[in-house]
């Protein structure tokens, strides 16, 4: 990979280098791609929506996946295919309602922080479409159904307007649609239980995270703000 300057970075990646917030949810992103990444005896092809820079795409592709990456935007996908040579840069359109992969053709699909397409109505259709029998998706969503959800909603309601692209949609519906696609949940884990600005710096973080952990607070899968989670198509004559 060329060496990079910080200056070069996408705004979400230098933001991820001084937030001790996004680090937090980084590192349980890192171990649940390492955990799909574990189920598989031969990496195969992979997609990474909304790619960005390319930071988790670079993690699969040093694990031996072969690499599709999208975005809408266009210099941070030229950095990702700078970081990636080898890996299939595509530029998306906000109005895409398909993915840009053949039917059955993928073990893996990640949707890291990408509200737009994993709120979408077609998304579950379309993953369920792409991905091979025994094939992951590894994704991220924001549960309306939780504290941080019902905080978005009462204030949008006050201002008369949609403040958040967030927090719209409860994950338990979108749950229930991709188990009706054919997929079943592997691992989940339940995050941003800290009363704490998302991608702020606070050293209250840390006992924060500590706390939640002690509670168990990841187990409530319908209630977290942020679930992360790993779900696997059916492979053919499973029940």
């Amino acid at each position: 990979m060329n060496a990079l300057q910080a200056h070069d970075l996408p705004l979400w990646e230098r933001m991820a280098s001084r937030s001790r917030y996004i680090r937090y949810t980084d590192d349980a992103t890192r171990t649940m791609l390492l955990r799909a990444h574990a189920l598989f005896h031969t990496p195969s092809v992979a997609l990474d929506i909304g790619c960005e820079g390319g930071r988790w795409s670079a993690l699969l592709a040093d694990l031996g996946w072969s690499l599709i990456c999208t975005d809408i935007n266009e210099p941070s996908l030229a950095l990702c295919q700078l970081r990636l040579p080898e890996a299939r840069c595509l530029l998306a359109h906000p109005t895409d309602k398909a993915l840009p992969a053949r039917d059955l053709s993928l073990g893996l699909a990640i949707c890291l922080e990408i509200a737009p397409v994993i709120y979408s109505p077609w998304f579950p259709r379309e993953i369920s479409r792409v991905l091979q029998p025994g094939g992951l998706i590894v994704g991220t969503y924001w549960n309306g159904r939780s504290y941080r959800g019902l905080g978005a909603a009462m204030r949008s309601r006050m201002l008369g307007r949609r403040l958040w692209k967030y927090y719209t949609l409860s994950y338990p519906a979108f749950r229930a649609r991709l188990l009706a696609q054919g997929l079943r949940f592997i691992s989940e884990e339940g995050l941003g239980w800290p009363p704490l600005p998302r991608g702020g710096n606070s050293r209250l973080i840390y006992p924060f995270s500590g706390l939640e952990r002690l509670l168990g607070l990841s187990r409530f899968i319908t209630l977290s703000p942020l679930v992360i989670f790993i779900a696997q198509k059916e492979r053919e004559g499973s029940s």
